[in-house]
């Protein structure tokens, strides 16, 4: 179903959904408002599906917050791996 994290079609559907119906709590959202929500809903949404490597990213990037060895201003894809080899339950997800 997903191809790609940010599928263009798929920022554009969200995109069009807000513009026509609103954001929740915000009167008159601005065009960078409604991009943000549906880059966000889309991600979001991909996250929930399970899309790789993505949701791998996403754990190894809180794990590593949670060990203070996150580097925030990096890319998901080039932040630390706590593991050679093959993972196991308490490592990092690949």
């Amino acid at each position: 179903m997903y191809g790609a994290v940010g599928n263009a079609a798929e920022v554009a559907n969200w995109k069009s959904f807000y513009t026509s119906n609103g954001l929740v709590g915000i009167t008159n959202a601005t065009p960078v408002q409604i991009d943000l929500a549906a880059w966000g809903d889309t991600v979001g949404l991909a996250l929930e599906n399970g899309v790789r490597p993505l949701k791998g990213q996403v754990v190894n990037l809180l794990e590593d917050a949670a060990e203070e060895q996150a580097i925030f201003s990096a890319s998901l894809s080039s932040q630390y791996v706590g593991v050679t080899g093959i993972a196991s339950l308490p490592d990092h997800y690949l």
